[in-house]
């Protein structure tokens, strides 16, 4: 795999040392294996967003990730998990600690509307990236409809999500028409907070309206 022939937008590979510690856990071997080829990197369209560290490419790095405000909005349900990469949609891609403790951790993709976690059936983040997203027609997300959004003329920064105008945890459909750009950090947030407040409704709260605050 290759990075700089597969990606648009990439940084000069990492050369500091392999020892990280993000919220109380240690990025394992595997993301290092990635970063000595590219501190961080977007594939062709942006559709995809490695985080490296230290550099940025107008999406932050994995550390600014993970100490991002929103994620206080999924409470518990992100406690587990260490951000490397997320795609053009907001979903995130992840090292699970949750059932490995300090050992090896699995690699699941969280989806932002729900704050749900699925596993990648992949042992190695090198495999993952070579397989579902450096290929022809990538499985890790969406690509059909990332592409139709493009061809609509919906051109995400790297800063930037593709995101439902009304979310699909809100009754939203899934469909092109219901796509819009938004600024990653307040798509986020705003699905961040109807996600909590689904998940206290289904604890038995009462949600009078839906918060959707742009920090």
């Amino acid at each position: 795999m290759t990075i700089n022939n597969l990606s648009r937008y990439v940084r000069p590979p990492y050369g500091g040392d392999h020892q990280l510690t993000i919220r109380g856990k240690s990025l394992p071997s595997d993301y290092f294996d990635v970063i000595v080829l590219s501190n961080g990197f977007a594939t062709d369209e942006g559709f995809f967003r490695f985080f490296g560290i230290e550099t940025e490419l107008g999406f932050g790095n994995i550390l600014s990730q993970n100490a991002a405000a929103w994620i206080t909005e999924y409470g518990a349900a992100c406690s587990s998990l260490i951000f490397f990469a997320e795609d053009v949609f907001g979903d995130r891609y992840a090292f699970s600690f949750r059932d490995t403790g300090d050992a090896q951790p699995s690699l699941v993709k969280f989806f932002c509307e729900g704050g749900e976690t699925e596993g990648l059936p992949f042992l190695h983040l090198y495999d993952f990236l070579r397989e579902a997203v450096f290929c022809a027609e990538p499985t890790a997300f969406d690509c059909k409809l990332a592409r139709a959004a493009l061809n609509a003329g919906l051109r995400p920064g790297l800063d930037q999500h593709l995101a439902f105008k009304l979310p699909l945890i809100a009754s939203g459909k899934y469909e092109l028409e219901n796509l819009g750009v938004e600024p990653a950090q307040m798509h986020l947030n705003v699905v961040g907070q109807i996600t909590n407040q689904i998940q206290a409704a289904r604890a038995g709260a009462p949600i009078d309206k839906f918060k959707q605050e742009k920090r």
